[in-house]
Protein backbone atom coordinates (compact mmCIF):
# COMPACT_ATOMS: atom_id res chain seq x y z
CA UNK A 1 0.00 0.00 0.00
CA UNK A 2 1.14 3.41 -0.70
CA UNK A 3 0.44 6.10 1.70
CA UNK A 4 -0.74 8.97 -0.37
CA UNK A 5 -0.32 12.64 0.27
CA UNK A 6 -3.95 14.50 -0.25
CA UNK A 7 -7.11 13.90 -1.27
CA UNK A 8 -9.47 16.41 -2.35
CA UNK A 9 -12.99 15.99 -3.64
CA UNK A 10 -13.94 17.95 -6.88
CA UNK A 11 -17.00 17.48 -7.19
CA UNK A 12 -20.30 14.80 -5.51
CA UNK A 13 -23.48 14.18 -8.01
CA UNK A 14 -26.49 12.68 -5.76
CA UNK A 15 -29.67 11.04 -6.70
CA UNK A 16 -31.42 9.79 -3.63
CA UNK A 17 -29.12 8.04 -1.41
CA UNK A 18 -26.43 7.16 -4.36
CA UNK A 19 -23.27 9.59 -4.53
CA UNK A 20 -21.20 9.98 -7.51
CA UNK A 21 -17.90 11.49 -6.31
CA UNK A 22 -15.37 12.40 -8.33
CA UNK A 23 -12.14 13.04 -6.66
CA UNK A 24 -7.78 13.55 -6.95
CA UNK A 25 -5.65 11.40 -5.09
CA UNK A 26 -2.21 12.08 -4.62
CA UNK A 27 1.09 10.17 -3.20
CA UNK A 28 4.30 9.67 -4.05
CA UNK A 29 6.00 6.75 -5.97
CA UNK A 30 9.06 5.33 -5.25
CA UNK A 31 10.39 6.68 -9.12
CA UNK A 32 7.86 9.80 -8.99
CA UNK A 33 6.83 12.21 -6.30
CA UNK A 34 3.47 13.83 -6.06
CA UNK A 35 1.55 11.95 -8.30
CA UNK A 36 -2.10 12.84 -8.65
CA UNK A 37 -4.80 10.55 -10.32
CA UNK A 38 -8.46 11.05 -10.93
CA UNK A 39 -10.86 8.84 -9.03
CA UNK A 40 -14.80 8.45 -9.70
CA UNK A 41 -16.34 6.68 -6.51
CA UNK A 42 -19.57 5.66 -5.79
CA UNK A 43 -20.97 6.24 -1.91
CA UNK A 44 -24.06 5.35 -0.54
CA UNK A 45 -26.61 6.87 2.29
CA UNK A 46 -27.69 5.11 4.43
CA UNK A 47 -29.39 5.97 8.17
CA UNK A 48 -27.66 9.50 7.91
CA UNK A 49 -24.14 7.71 7.57
CA UNK A 50 -22.27 7.85 4.52
CA UNK A 51 -20.27 4.60 2.85
CA UNK A 52 -17.89 3.66 -0.02
CA UNK A 53 -19.00 1.24 -2.23
CA UNK A 54 -15.97 -1.17 -3.77
CA UNK A 55 -15.87 -1.74 -7.29
CA UNK A 56 -16.70 -5.41 -8.33
CA UNK A 57 -13.92 -7.15 -9.52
Amino acid sequence: MVPFRAYRIDEVGCEGETCKVKSKLTYDHRTMKGVTTPMTELWVIEDGKVFYVFPAS
